[in-house]
């Protein structure tokens, strides 16, 4: 048992190895350099994303072969690695050719539904995260239908006539064709739509009802995918509702980024490591762009609303803003992380405040028995253990 679990190990590392070698040929040779430098990063970000799926996988397959989220992250990995080198020999096809061969009917495949290999993966990602596990057996629905809907569709895909590249340049008939692509657009697609609703909504209730049935851990565990979602979508509305925001390119490095802790995210909580420094991460950042929001008011109405209210354009309003922004910078920021603390990360901000108090007793107290037993109060408070002693030398 133990070799075979260092085989699969041993096999999920060289999957992780050949997805990275794919990855770095894709930023070497198919990098476009003449653009911005946002755009380059966003480039760059978005053709390693295969090969941080791939690592992750293989860090959790190492730990637990056992567990199914591992070779769920190595699905969309290898999938998005192939179709890398495979878009790059169809974008280099002009015309249609003669007939389709093997190799160009996969990679006409993953052009145009490799996305079938991410999505389900997170659909059943739902279903078993953290645990690798179903929450119970009445879920196994939601797993036949998943694995009904993606066997029918690529059936389907496979026997569509014509076939052609995403962008639809040229077209060629596809010897196996059995099935007009107007089914696609029609009929299908209504049935497609439905099934998608319900494996989405299946999902979604699941996770939610597991977090409501866990533990203290597995809850922690699932905050570290929700904190990285969360970030995530903020980035795409953002980005949705700014023009401005999208042309720029940041949105498409940004939305890369946010991407890519996803499958971070979810190594984390499946190996638990630092596990419980999710809700300090979560403080912070709602502390921080609380923080950033106020200090941006403040300097809009210093330095554009006012002015054009009184005198106009002036530096001496721009330089006031400047100025009081700084000023207020530490000030509000203490005040918003400790309300933050308060409402957000509540064990630490009363593990903070049990030692302040007990340092203030310390500091008057001179009876070793009473300070013995404030001393394990504090320790009972703050750290919770299931069990307490203390040995002092006589």
């Amino acid at each position: 048992m133990r070799v075979m679990r260092r085989s699969i190990g041993v096999l999920a590392w060289a999957l992780a190895a050949a997805v990275f070698a794919i990855s770095v040929y894709d930023v070497t040779t198919g990098l476009d350099t003449g653009g911005t430098v946002i755009a380059t990063a966003g480039d760059m970000l978005w053709a390693l994303l295969p090969a941080v799926f791939a690592f992750s996988s293989a860090l959790i397959v190492a730990r637990n072969s056992s567990n199914v989220i591992g070779w769920l992250l190595m699905i969309p990995a290898v999938a998005g690695a192939l179709s890398v080198p495979l878009a790059h020999q169809i974008g280099a096809i002009e015309r249609a050719p003669g007939s389709v061969s093997p190799l160009l009917f996969v990679g006409l495949f993953l052009d145009n539904y490799g996305w079938l290999l991410l999505v389900f993966p997170v659909f059943h990602l739902l279903l078993v995260f953290p645990t690798g596990r179903l929450l119970s057996r009445r879920w196994r629905w939601v797993v036949g239908l998943e694995l009904a809907m993606a066997g029918f569709f690529a059936i389907l895909m496979i026997l569509v006539n014509p076939i052609g590249p995403f962008d639809e340049r040229w077209q060629v008939t596809n010897p196996i064709g059995l099935v007009p692509l107007s089914f696609l657009n029609g009929p299908f697609l209504a049935f497609w739509l439905a099934g998608l609703v319900v494996v989405t909504g299946a999902g979604v209730g699941c996770i939610m009802l597991r977090y409501r049935r866990s533990d203290d851990v597995e809850r922690h565990q699932m905050k570290w995918l929700f904190f990285a979602v969360a970030v995530f979508g903020v980035i795409y509305v953002y980005g949705v509702l700014n023009t401005d925001f999208t042309e720029s390119g940041l949105e498409d490095a940004l939305l890369a980024l946010g991407f890519l802790g996803i499958p971070v995210s979810i190594t984390v909580g499946v190996l638990k490591y630092r596990l419980f420094e999710i809700d300090r991460i979560i403080s912070r950042t709602v502390g921080y762009v609380v923080v950033v929001g106020l200090l941006a008011v403040v300097y809009a109405v210093v330095a554009v609303w006012l002015p054009s209210r009184l005198t106009g354009d002036s530096p001496v309003f721009v330089a006031g803003a400047t100025l009081a922004v700084a000023a207020m910078f530490n000030p509000l920021r203490r005040r918003v992380l400790r309300w933050v603390d308060r409402r957000f990360y509540r064990s630490r901000y009363d593990a903070e405040r049990v030692v302040e108090e007990f340092s203030g007793r310390l500091r008057r107290q001179t009876d070793l028995d009473r300070l013995t037993d404030d001393w394990l109060g504090v320790v009972t408070e703050t750290m919770q253990p299931s069990a307490i002693g203390v040995w002092i030398r006589e």
